[in-house]
């Protein structure tokens, strides 16, 4: 850690190399506030067997396969990240880097303090979003892996699933975040503005089916996303009596923060529109275990 709080990746990859690239075995976490002498006190504790707030010690550990999960367009809002984006340059330098690739600035769509009036209340609308939401999440992969975090296996969900690519290797940065580029303007054109959105659900999915089928309002499976968060699709103006049949039936619900009412009979015309284009994309052998998200399984070996 540097002065101003900066943080230098090339210090903590050396720091993480002192041990080799074995089983992590000692972990830290410092605040910022304490002194190093404090910091030094507490890790000395732990060697001792004793049990010391923020640090972590195992004398034999097993390393474990890795999974990166990158999020959807949903995930974007109020100011993810913007702490490493102020203290670790790296970081800040790959997501301006992506955005070099379509000769745009990201700044502004991912973090609050950096729109102008102008942007106004729609920013979720703008054509940049995916390819910023995307740009935000290879940041973090390359991240992890300049600390020596590098996953055995890949997965997205929905658009995070590019992020998924690029990182297995499958789809170059550049080609995908030129195709996520298109993709937006391919929903854009095709739909009408703020007429569906989506809602997720605390709950697993067949509970989510049975509720659907009951609900006084249409609307549509679209993300199993784990066994205790579905996510639905609907008209926007459906939304409020939606969410009361959730609560009245004891289920949480959050509206996403989307322009649409993605994987759903909503986007069927924007999907069409964007075929041509996944169809003249450049994918390749992934050089680690990718998933589908729509299969939920492992992409077989030489599909692309």
């Amino acid at each position: 850690v540097g002065e101003r709080g900066a943080v230098d990746v090339a210090s903590v990859e050396q720091i993480a190399q002192l041990g080799g690239r074995g089983d992590c075995r000692l972990a830290v976490v410092w605040d910022g506030e304490s002194s190093w002498d404090e910091v030094e006190s507490r890790v000395q504790n732990a060697l001792r067997g004793q049990s010391v707030d923020g640090v972590w010690f195992q004398r034999r550990c097993e390393r474990k396969p890795i999974a990166f999960l990158f999020p959807g367009q949903g995930s974007v809002g109020g100011a993810s990240f913007q702490q490493l984006r102020d203290t670790i340059p790296e970081f800040a330098a790959r997501i301006a880097d992506s955005g070099d690739c379509l000769d745009v600035s990201f700044d502004p769509l991912l973090w609050p303090g950096a729109r102008s009036e102008s942007s106004g209340s729609d920013w979720r609308k703008d054509t940049r979003l995916q390819p910023a939401t995307t740009a935000l999440s290879l940041a973090l992969g390359h991240l992890l892996q300049a600390v020596g975090v590098t996953p055995d296996a890949v997965a997205g969900h929905s658009l995070g699933f590019y992020a998924a690519l690029v990182t297995s290797g499958a789809l170059r940065e550049h080609d995908a975040l030129t195709l996520l580029r298109e993709r937006a303007a391919c929903f854009d054109a095709a739909m009408q503005p703020d007429t569906s959105t989506m809602l997720a659900l605390r709950t697993d999915a067949d509970t989510a089916r049975r509720l659907i089928d009951a609900c006084p309002v249409v609307c549509h499976l679209a993300n199993v996303n784990s066994p205790n968060q579905t996510g639905i699709s609907l008209s926007t103006q459906d939304v409020p009596a939606a969410v009361e049949f959730f609560t009245n039936a004891g289920v949480e619900s959050q509206r996403l923060s989307v322009i649409c009412g993605f994987h759903s009979p909503f986007v069927q015309a924007a999907g069409a529109r964007f075929e041509k284009h996944l169809q003249q994309a450049r994918f390749r052998d992934p050089h680690c275990v990718l998933y589908s998200e729509t299969l939920g399984a492992r992409v077989p070996e030489h599909a692309f």
